[in-house]
């Protein structure tokens, strides 16, 4: 289900209630990360479907372009949706598991090709933290979006790739993908083992997108939206799109969402660092 179609609709107010919202709420998606600061009243008419990951990236990673402080500019209202990862590879590379993988990478350093949505991006930093846990070289290939990296894995062009669900679960179901393992706690696919299951314990990835509000916001305003975006993902419609997506859904509280936001930037800046990951 695309964030941007996710709706929030609310009683109409009585005399004794609360008269938030008055009038209709604005929801901005921003794309790429740091494409918009959201600099609005803090009045909870214009929230920001933050991609919490990469916004955190990018925020260490091209501090000039982001210009904002995730966990400082902004109230933290619920997290919505995690997209995790998953170790996909073309068919005719010689390997059946994430082990052979591995050991594919080792025996033969920097001979593996691994395509990403482009630099930067939670795939790329993705495989940045995969090559650091695993000590192996492979060669990056940036695309310009999930689209043409998983093209390219298809055709053979790019050894694998490190992709989410909807990016990558038609071609997995189709047979022109191989799926070695998924960046999840818990398993995801069928026929598919964590990363964990598959021997490589704390590989778990994900893209995720959260609400979040400008800094000032009235916590009465926050708790009233995190309300209502916690109806929303319990109904069976929103629940059942996600899941075909291979997407799971979130949902946290104020606090929660906070400490969320707080983790990603500490862990994809020391992955930044140790990687030497530079922007393009």
């Amino acid at each position: 289900m695309p964030l941007g179609c996710m709706g929030l609709s609310y009683p109409r107010a009585g005399p004794a209630q609360d008269t938030y919202p008055t009038r209709p709420v604005s929801i901005i998606v921003p794309y790429p990360p740091g494409g918009a600061t959201a600099q609005a009243k803090p009045d909870g008419y214009t929230l920001l479907m933050a991609a919490t990951t990469a916004h955190s990236i990018a925020m260490t990673l091209t501090p000039q372009t982001a210009q904002y402080n995730i966990e400082k500019d902004f109230d933290p209202i619920t997290m919505v949706r995690s997209v995790p990862l998953i170790v996909v590879v073309n068919p005719r590379l010689p390997v059946n598991n994430l082990k052979e993988f591995i050991a594919l990478a080792k025996a033969k350093p920097g001979s593996i090709t691994v395509a990403s949505a482009g630099n930067g991006t939670t795939q790329h930093l993705g495989l940045e933290l995969f090559k650091l846990m695993t000590q192996t070289q492979m060669v990056h290939m940036p695309h310009k979006g999930s689209g043409p990296a998983v093209t390219d894995v298809m055709g053979g062009q790019v050894d694998a790739t490190f992709e989410t669900g909807p990016a990558a679960l038609t071609q997995i179901n189709a047979g022109r993908l191989k799926a070695l393992a998924t960046a999840t706690k818990e398993r995801m696919l069928p026929n598919t083992p964590t990363a964990a299951g598959a021997g490589l314990p704390g590989f778990e990835i994900a893209a995720t997108h959260g609400l979040i509000a400008p800094a000032g916001t009235p916590k009465a305003i926050v708790a009233r939206l995190n309300a209502e975006v916690g109806k929303i993902l319990k109904m069976p419609d929103v629940r059942t799109k996600f899941d075909q997506q291979g997407v799971i859904p979130m949902y946290t509280t104020p606090e929660q969402t906070a400490q969320h936001i707080h983790g990603e930037v500490e862990k994809w800046a020391k992955v930044i660092k140790a990687a030497n990951v530079k922007a393009d």
